[in-house]
Protein backbone atom coordinates (compact mmCIF):
# COMPACT_ATOMS: atom_id res chain seq x y z
CA UNK A 1 0.00 0.00 0.00
CA UNK A 2 1.49 3.33 -1.08
CA UNK A 3 0.14 5.30 1.88
CA UNK A 4 2.00 3.05 4.34
CA UNK A 5 5.30 3.65 2.54
CA UNK A 6 4.73 7.42 2.44
CA UNK A 7 3.95 7.60 6.16
CA UNK A 8 6.94 5.37 7.01
CA UNK A 9 9.18 7.66 4.96
CA UNK A 10 7.92 10.69 6.90
CA UNK A 11 8.68 8.93 10.18
CA UNK A 12 12.14 7.82 8.98
CA UNK A 13 13.10 11.29 7.76
CA UNK A 14 11.70 13.25 10.70
CA UNK A 15 12.81 11.53 13.88
CA UNK A 16 10.97 14.00 16.13
CA UNK A 17 7.57 13.22 14.60
CA UNK A 18 5.82 10.69 16.84
CA UNK A 19 2.25 10.98 15.54
CA UNK A 20 0.50 11.95 12.33
CA UNK A 21 -2.97 13.34 12.91
CA UNK A 22 -5.71 13.78 10.33
CA UNK A 23 -9.20 15.14 10.88
CA UNK A 24 -12.13 13.89 8.84
CA UNK A 25 -14.78 16.55 8.77
CA UNK A 26 -18.49 15.72 8.47
CA UNK A 27 -19.50 14.93 4.92
CA UNK A 28 -20.47 17.99 2.89
CA UNK A 29 -21.46 17.78 -0.77
CA UNK A 30 -18.47 18.68 -2.92
CA UNK A 31 -17.34 18.25 -6.50
CA UNK A 32 -16.38 14.65 -7.33
CA UNK A 33 -12.69 15.51 -7.81
CA UNK A 34 -12.46 16.71 -4.18
CA UNK A 35 -14.07 13.77 -2.38
CA UNK A 36 -11.82 12.56 0.44
CA UNK A 37 -11.36 8.91 1.32
CA UNK A 38 -10.06 7.77 4.69
CA UNK A 39 -10.37 4.02 4.06
CA UNK A 40 -6.62 3.38 3.71
CA UNK A 41 -5.75 5.65 6.62
CA UNK A 42 -8.27 3.88 8.85
CA UNK A 43 -6.28 0.63 8.51
CA UNK A 44 -3.13 2.32 9.87
CA UNK A 45 -4.50 4.55 12.57
CA UNK A 46 -6.53 4.68 15.70
CA UNK A 47 -9.83 6.47 15.07
CA UNK A 48 -11.49 8.69 17.67
CA UNK A 49 -15.06 9.98 17.51
CA UNK A 50 -16.83 12.61 19.65
CA UNK A 51 -18.13 11.39 23.02
CA UNK A 52 -21.76 11.79 21.97
CA UNK A 53 -21.22 9.86 18.73
CA UNK A 54 -23.74 7.21 17.76
CA UNK A 55 -23.62 5.48 14.39
CA UNK A 56 -27.41 5.06 14.46
CA UNK A 57 -28.26 8.67 15.34
CA UNK A 58 -25.43 10.60 13.69
CA UNK A 59 -23.22 8.69 11.27
CA UNK A 60 -22.11 11.93 9.60
CA UNK A 61 -19.69 13.29 12.18
CA UNK A 62 -16.08 14.28 12.40
CA UNK A 63 -13.34 11.80 13.33
CA UNK A 64 -9.74 12.04 14.41
CA UNK A 65 -7.21 9.63 12.82
CA UNK A 66 -3.93 9.21 14.72
CA UNK A 67 -1.03 7.20 13.29
CA UNK A 68 1.49 6.23 15.98
CA UNK A 69 5.15 5.97 14.96
CA UNK A 70 5.80 3.22 17.54
CA UNK A 71 3.06 1.05 16.07
CA UNK A 72 3.97 1.51 12.40
CA UNK A 73 7.77 1.30 12.53
CA UNK A 74 9.74 -1.60 13.91
CA UNK A 75 11.46 -0.97 17.23
CA UNK A 76 15.16 -0.23 16.75
CA UNK A 77 17.78 -0.80 19.42
CA UNK A 78 21.46 0.14 19.41
CA UNK A 79 24.34 -1.66 21.10
CA UNK A 80 28.09 -2.06 20.92
CA UNK A 81 29.16 -4.66 18.37
CA UNK A 82 30.35 -8.03 19.65
CA UNK A 83 32.81 -10.46 18.08
CA UNK A 84 29.84 -12.77 17.39
CA UNK A 85 28.38 -10.11 15.06
CA UNK A 86 31.26 -10.59 12.60
CA UNK A 87 29.37 -12.70 10.03
CA UNK A 88 26.26 -10.50 10.03
CA UNK A 89 28.24 -7.28 9.71
CA UNK A 90 30.43 -8.64 6.92
CA UNK A 91 27.28 -9.76 5.06
CA UNK A 92 25.89 -6.20 5.35
CA UNK A 93 29.14 -4.58 4.24
CA UNK A 94 29.77 -7.00 1.39
CA UNK A 95 26.79 -5.57 -0.47
CA UNK A 96 28.30 -2.06 -0.53
CA UNK A 97 32.04 -2.73 -0.30
CA UNK A 98 33.04 -6.31 -1.25
CA UNK A 99 36.69 -5.26 -1.52
CA UNK A 100 36.93 -4.86 2.27
CA UNK A 101 36.55 -8.58 2.83
CA UNK A 102 39.18 -9.38 0.21
CA UNK A 103 41.59 -6.83 1.65
CA UNK A 104 41.08 -7.39 5.38
CA UNK A 105 39.99 -11.05 5.57
CA UNK A 106 36.93 -12.84 6.90
CA UNK A 107 37.26 -11.80 10.54
CA UNK A 108 38.24 -8.13 10.43
CA UNK A 109 35.22 -7.04 12.48
CA UNK A 110 35.89 -9.57 15.25
CA UNK A 111 39.55 -8.55 15.24
CA UNK A 112 38.61 -4.87 15.59
CA UNK A 113 36.17 -5.57 18.43
CA UNK A 114 38.71 -7.67 20.33
CA UNK A 115 41.65 -5.28 19.87
CA UNK A 116 43.52 -4.43 23.06
CA UNK A 117 46.00 -1.74 21.96
CA UNK A 118 45.84 1.92 22.97
CA UNK A 119 44.16 2.96 19.70
CA UNK A 120 41.23 0.59 20.34
CA UNK A 121 39.67 3.09 22.74
CA UNK A 122 39.22 5.55 19.87
CA UNK A 123 37.22 3.12 17.72
CA UNK A 124 33.55 2.33 18.32
CA UNK A 125 31.50 -0.26 16.48
CA UNK A 126 27.74 0.11 16.90
CA UNK A 127 25.02 -2.25 15.69
CA UNK A 128 21.35 -1.37 15.20
CA UNK A 129 18.74 -4.10 15.29
CA UNK A 130 15.02 -4.13 14.59
CA UNK A 131 12.54 -6.54 16.08
CA UNK A 132 9.42 -7.65 14.25
CA UNK A 133 6.03 -8.70 15.64
CA UNK A 134 7.34 -12.23 16.30
CA UNK A 135 10.10 -10.73 18.49
CA UNK A 136 12.79 -11.86 16.03
CA UNK A 137 15.70 -9.46 15.73
CA UNK A 138 17.51 -8.54 12.55
CA UNK A 139 20.64 -6.45 12.15
CA UNK A 140 19.90 -3.48 9.92
CA UNK A 141 22.71 -1.01 10.50
CA UNK A 142 26.37 -0.98 11.37
CA UNK A 143 28.38 2.11 12.31
CA UNK A 144 32.13 2.28 12.66
CA UNK A 145 33.03 5.49 14.42
CA UNK A 146 36.38 6.85 15.43
CA UNK A 147 37.27 9.63 17.82
CA UNK A 148 40.79 10.23 16.61
CA UNK A 149 41.44 13.84 17.61
CA UNK A 150 45.08 13.66 16.51
CA UNK A 151 43.96 13.44 12.87
CA UNK A 152 41.78 16.52 13.38
CA UNK A 153 44.76 18.53 14.62
CA UNK A 154 47.07 17.24 11.89
CA UNK A 155 44.65 18.05 9.05
CA UNK A 156 43.12 21.30 10.31
CA UNK A 157 44.53 24.75 10.86
CA UNK A 158 43.65 25.13 14.53
CA UNK A 159 45.20 28.18 16.17
CA UNK A 160 45.36 28.92 19.85
CA UNK A 161 43.13 31.83 20.77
Amino acid sequence: MVLVEIIKEVFYRESRVCYLIAVRTPFVRQPSHFIESFDDLEKLSEVFYPKEFSSEKNSNTQALYIVDRAVLLPKMTYRKALAEDNDDIIALQEIEMPELREELGDYYIAEEVMRQDSEAEKSFLVVAETSNQCEETEMVLFLWMTTDIDILFANSDLKDS
